[in-house]
């Protein structure tokens, strides 16, 4: 007898690569794949589970999706007899099949809405929205980076070719075309920053300085500009795209289409309260739910407990993993109305007044595009040598300043450092519950954890020096204890750690601002010790790129003003100096992806 799993597989393309692949997956003997189908054939003793998560991976990774849908269990003969349809113990055979020829029959009428050339996949009926997502944002990734690659190497062609990129010619050519591949992205967020009134966005801003410095003929200097600009752009737009998937997954509760027991098929968000449905292994339950069956459920994303056994007539939350072959239940709550929805929603909130720009910065950014403006169109009435050829230099003052009004948008790189921060320790079951409760955290040099949490049937735990050590070499500079129990004396002495003097002692406390159990400022949500240092950590990264954030900018920010109004002319083009500013640019944003 062999063990065999079957996958339905969509949008791969390079099928001997995936098998090559799979067939070096641990515990897979052979596999074959006739386009659709991934058949695998395990090894004896091999771990199905990790060879499921592994073949997903894989298809992950070559850009194609999995589809798992209902299970069937079958023998298969070692020697290629006939297949048996009776389940022996421990040489059964897994089948996971999109659907069978009886649910294909029962809704062969209902045939869905033909999409338009123009309309996103966005029908999860039958694929599951978090890996459709991650493929989807992943490929866009590199379609972006193939994007800004061509117009690096556009550009570098035409500042080797001589010539004058403002006469048409080869030269020319090569200069608008990495100018326009390169920010045509800008250009367009700018036009519709215009039609929902946001004039003061970074991205109009952008297209100003990119439309004023070729309309002056500094194509070649605008192009590098745009181009530096547009990498920057694309590593946030990442980094943010990151974040929320990690938020989706955090909170996931499915999205492909139940079926109930009566042999209906419905949408997640039509369950209503009393629906009776089945789900299948590794399903999502998708709604605050009685179980009619004892189940093993993974429940890592709702309480941080990786394998809970549940029993029939008990409440299941939304958001687990059905590790049983089957789960029947009862809906006792939609999934808009679910713990773990409501908890998205709150979550949500807290992020978005994070979120909210300060409008003291938006008033002195908008004196400063005023003053970019008339440096530009006002000196020139005042030069020797006609108002034309003063616009052309005071122009070119005129954008760099105007570029230099990317410190006053440091607020929202900081902002977007906080939340992918505060998201990326949710998805570890650590909760922040405000932004400053995070820098506190990351600020602080010493921490005070109450004896209570170190202690377990009188003895001091197994991770305590552990969970120390590890703070220790995080930064923090001196652990205590707060004996708020009364242990044994060796207990005690072994909890007595020592103390560096310090002049700003900045001390928390792990029991009352940071808690395992609920109620905290930080709370640890699976109650385990040794999350505390990653919960420092996290906070203690955010901390350091918001002050590399806010540094970078002003730097920036000072070297284009120089460049624009103390540096000659003749001697450097100041829009030279606003994009090697941007540069820096590019810094910040990575420091922004390092922390989602």
């Amino acid at each position: 007898m062999q063990r065999v799993l079957t996958f339905i597989v969509d949008a791969i393309d390079n099928s001997k690569s995936l098998v090559k692949r799979v067939k070096k997956i641990d515990g897979v003997a052979d596999c074959s794949f006739d386009g659709k189908t991934l058949t695998c054939v395990l090894a004896d003793g091999a771990d199905k589970n990790h060879v499921l998560i592994e073949v997903n991976e894989t298809c992950a990774a070559l850009g194609g999706t999995l589809d798992v849908g209902e299970t069937t269990d079958y023998d298969v003969e070692s020697d290629g007899d006939e297949q048996d349809n009776d389940i022996e113990d421990g040489n059964s055979v897994e089948v996971f099949a999109e659907n069978d020829d009886s649910d294909e029959s029962e809704h062969a009428g209902e045939q869905k809405p033909k999409k338009g050339f123009f309309d996103d996949e966005e029908d999860y009926s039958d694929k599951d929205r978090a890996v459709f997502k991650r493929n989807k944002d992943k490929k866009e990734a590199y379609f972006k980076v193939g994007e800004l690659v061509v117009a690096i190497i556009l550009f570098v062609i035409s500042v080797l070719i001589e010539g004058s990129a403002t006469q048409f010619g080869f030269k020319s050519v090569l200069t608008v075309l990495a100018f326009a591949i390169g920010g045509y992205e800008i250009f367009y967020s700018a036009i519709g920053d215009i039609a929902r009134k946001k004039f003061l966005s970074e991205n109009l801003v952008i297209t100003f300085c990119a439309v004023m410095g070729a309309l002056l003929g500094y194509v070649t200097q605008t192009a590098l500009l745009v181009i530096i600009y547009s990498i920057v752009k694309a590593i946030e737009t990442y980094a943010v795209t990151v974040s929320l998937d990690k938020l989706d997954e955090t909170f996931y509760t499915g999205s492909v289409d139940v079926k109930l027991s009566d042999g209906k098929v419905k949408c997640i968000s039509d369950l209503a309260v009393g629906d009776e449905y089945v789900l299948n292994e590794y399903d999502v339950v998708p709604c605050d739910c009685v179980t009619k069956t004892d189940a093993v459920v993974d429940a890592y994303n709702v309480c941080g407990k990786v394998e809970l056994f549940v029993k029939a007539g008990e409440l299941l939350p939304a958001g687990c993993v059905v590790l049983s072959k089957s789960l029947t239940a009862t809906v006792e709550k939609p999934n808009a109305e679910s713990k773990i929805t409501l908890e998205k929603k709150a979550f949500e909130e807290r992020l978005n007044q994070i979120k909210k720009p300060q409008k003291t910065i938006s008033i002195f950014g908008a004196a400063w595009l005023a003053v970019g403006l008339l440096l530009i169109f006002i000196p020139p009435f005042f030069t020797k040598d006609g108002y034309l050829i003063g616009l052309r230099e005071w122009g070119a003052r005129g954008v760099a300043v105007l570029s230099a009004t990317m410190i006053f948008y440091t607020s929202s790189l900081v902002a977007k450092t906080i939340v992918g921060a505060m998201i990326n320790a949710r998805s570890k079951k650590i909760d922040f519950k405000a932004k400053q409760d995070l820098l506190s955290l990351g600020s602080a040099n010493c921490l005070t954890f109450n004896a209570s949490l170190l202690i377990e049937n009188g003895e001091m735990k197994e991770d305590v020096y552990g969970c120390m050590n590890e703070l220790l070499n995080s930064g923090v500079k001196n652990v205590r204890t707060l004996f708020d129990v009364q242990p044994s004396d060796g207990v005690k002495a072994k909890l007595s750690f020592k103390q560096k003097a310090l002049k700003n002692e900045r001390n928390l406390s792990v029991g009352e601002f940071v808690t395992l159990s609920g109620g905290g400022n930080v709370d640890i949500i699976n109650g385990e010790l040794s999350f505390v240092p990653l919960a420092y950590k996290i906070a203690r990264r955010a901390v350091k790129g918001r002050r590399a954030i806010v540094a970078l900018k002003s730097i920036e920010s000072v070297a284009v003003l120089v460049g624009a109004l103390v540096v000659p002319f003749a001697a450097f083009n100041p829009i030279f100096m606003a994009a090697i500013g941007a540069g820096l640019s590019v810094i910040s944003a990575i420091v922004v992806l390092l922390s989602a």
